[in-house]
């Protein structure tokens, strides 16, 4: 094989590897959902606390991503893997919540909160394949990744924060 050919043929490992992952890790926070509902918790509450902490590894994201577009590309090993683990953990979070607010009882018609939800949605979907696959392009990442991390922040405070604020 080529060199082309095994960049080629590790390009398509890694995307299978993310869609199978991605797939599962949908599949895992929907039947999280439903059990949580179907246990009767008090969604309204819960969907605050864990977007807080979404917020709050948000904030870590854009801190820990900034810092490392400062630092030369062969030292940054040890923040590359604490971006990773921050930003799985905030996703599989920011899903549960997403989740439960696309599919819950809500009224109707468009609010700021779903504007940014759904913009949110939009960059994650575009974010992760540009990672998986064009990591050369740290400019397009680094802004989708502000973006991220700004719109779950401001999913949070359009929304959560009332949340948190009226607990009794």
């Amino acid at each position: 094989m080529t060199a082309t050919q095994v960049r080629a043929d590790t390009m398509a490992r890694r995307n299978a590897v993310t869609g199978v992952t991605g797939l599962l890790a949908v599949a895992f926070l929907w039947a999280t959902a439903e059990v949580a509902r179907a246990l009767d918790f008090p969604e309204r509450k819960a969907k605050a606390v864990i977007s807080a902490v979404v917020a709050v590894m948000a904030c870590g994201q854009i801190v820990v991503g900034v810092t490392m577009t400062l630092l030369p590309l062969g030292r940054t090993a040890t923040l590359r893997r604490t971006h990773r683990m921050l930003g799985t953990v905030a996703l599989v979070g920011g899903g549960f919540v997403t989740y439960l607010c696309m599919t819950g009882p809500f009224p109707g018609g468009p609010t700021l909160h779903r504007v940014i939800g759904f913009v949110v949605v939009a960059v994650v979907l575009i974010k992760i394949p540009v990672v998986t696959n064009m990591p050369q392009r740290r400019s397009l990442v680094v802004t989708l990744g502000v973006l991220l991390g700004v719109g779950l922040i401001s999913a949070f405070i359009t929304n959560g924060l009332d949340v948190l604020r009226t607990w009794s």
